[in-house]
This record gives structure tokens, C-alpha cells and sequence, in this order.
């Protein structure tokens, strides 16, 4: 039954024929839920801290994949600073109408053998749709830090 979900699942949002060429961020594919748009130019900007919640962890990997969509797709990484900040930049995909049902980004973060992920998806819509406030200017500030070793880890790409 769960493989039966799951395939149609993937016909309903993918089943679409691809356009022969396409701008960067222009529709390529039809799908359940609407265009699919590749190469749509984000930054995702954000902190990784230690377990106290307070010191940065500097030198930490934090990638940006989708996992949904393309099935763990890797689409940037970075390195964290002395402060603990990290920039992304990545083309996404984007399915119109389908955040969080047909597409899931997360972002995680590694260091001394520490794993900590975020959904992210809530942050890239209002980068890319344009919902509130700087909303629509590629930018995804993840505003609520990673924390090695904390409790922000996410099972949702929200």
C-alpha cells in the first residue's frame, strides 16, 4: 500500500513533459501542482551554535538539500566562521503550489561528529514567493540558529 501512495505521489506532482530549453528560474515541467521551476537563485544565510546555545561553531558543514523532489539532492554547502555564519548559494527547485508536500529542503549542519538539520522550507517560500517582511528578494535568513548537540532538529521540511 505505501509503495502504491508513493508512486502516486510521484506521478501526480511530477508527470510532465520537459521543454526542450529554459531560462534560469522558468518553468521546465508541468505537475500536479503546478510549474516546476529549476535554477531559481537563492542565499541562505544562517548560524550554527554550540551545544550552550551561545558560542558559534566555527568551522562547522552545513548543506542545503532537498529531499522530496530529487531525493536528497545536494544543492550548496558552506563552511561556518570564527562567528559561526554561513552563506549559501544555490539555484533550487521550485514546484508552484507544492512547499512542503512536493519539495522538502533542509539544511544540516556537522562538526566533531555532531549532526543537527532544520526544515527550511518556510524560510526559501518567503525568499522566493515574497511573503513577509524582505520576502521575494532571494534571500532565506534562517533566523533561529542551528545548535550542535541541541534540540532544533526537524523531521519537517517546515
Amino acid at each position: 500500500m505505501r509503495t502504491t501512495i508513493w508512486w502516486l505521489a510521484l506521478v501526480g506532482c511530477g508527470g510532465g513533459a520537459e521543454e526542450e530549453t529554459a531560462a534560469p528560474g522558468a518553468s521546465t515541467t508541468q505537475g500536479f501542482c503546478g510549474d516546476v521551476h529549476n535554477d531559481v537563485p537563492v542565499r541562505v544565510e544562517g548560524q550554527v551554535l554550540l551545544a550552550d546555545g551561545v558560542t558559534p561553531a566555527e568551522g562547522a558543514i552545513v548543506t542545503l538539500d532537498e529531499r522530496s523532489w530529487t531525493f536528497f539532492q545536494v544543492f550548496g554547502e558552506a563552511t561556518t566562521g570564527a562567528d559561526g555564519r554561513f552563506a549559501i548559494d544555490a539555484d533550487i527547485i521550485v514546484v508552484d503550489g507544492c512547499w512542503g508536500s512536493a519539495i522538502a529542503y533542509y539544511l544540516t549542519a556537522e562538526r566533531d561528529g555532531i549532526v543537527v538539520e532544520r526544515g527550511i522550507n518556510s524560510w526559501l517560500f518567503n525568499a522566493v514567493e515574497g511573503t513577509g517582511s524582505g520576502g521575494g528578494d532571494g534571500v532565506a535568513e534562517v533566523a533561529i540558529p542551528l545548535v550542535l548537540g541541541g534540540t532544533t532538529t526537524s523531521t519537517t521540511p517546515y
